[in-house]
């Protein structure tokens, strides 16, 4: 083991101590930036399921007259396109790292409505990725213009 030994004067401790000091709370918005993004990305996936797409880019196709009838028989027209039973939109999980940000989806019937089929008319309800782009980048920059602030 190698040990080092200085002696500081008290002026020098309370510079270092302030330098720590800074480095906790640098360290402790750290961990809020990913609170910024999650926060950030379920509020996008709510306002694009609270207009039916528009908040997306594009408003959502209409639903098929057979589907508006079998909702109808069920009570559940009329209502909002893909939130018959809440499934879809209650099981989405938004999770940031620090390094990644990944989106799951638990309904397995998600990607069929997400991307369209040849029946299904495409529904994107996940911010497409230039809007992932901005929502990650605010967060970020905010955290980074701090830091620099605060360390000087």
């Amino acid at each position: 083991m190698i040990g080092i030994k200085t002696k500081l004067n008290p002026a020098q401790l309370a510079a270092i101590k302030a330098k720590l000091t800074k480095l906790r709370g640098v360290l402790e918005r750290a961990s809020q930036v990913d609170e910024k993004i999650e926060q950030g990305i379920k509020e996008e996936i709510n306002a694009i399921f609270d207009t039916e797409g528009s908040a997306g880019g594009s408003s959502w196709p209409r639903l098929a007259p057979m589907t508006i009838r079998l909702r109808t028989s069920r009570g559940t027209w009329p209502g909002k396109i893909l939130q018959e039973f809440g499934e879809l939109r209650g099981g989405i999980h938004v999770k940031s790292d620090g390094a990644k940000v990944k989106i799951e989806v638990d309904a397995p019937y998600a990607s069929i409505h997400h991307e369209g089929t040849r029946k299904v008319p495409q529904r994107r309800f996940l911010p497409r990725d230039e809007r992932l782009l901005a929502l990650t980048k605010g967060p970020v920059q905010e955290f980074i213009r701090a830091v620099i602030n605060d360390l000087r």
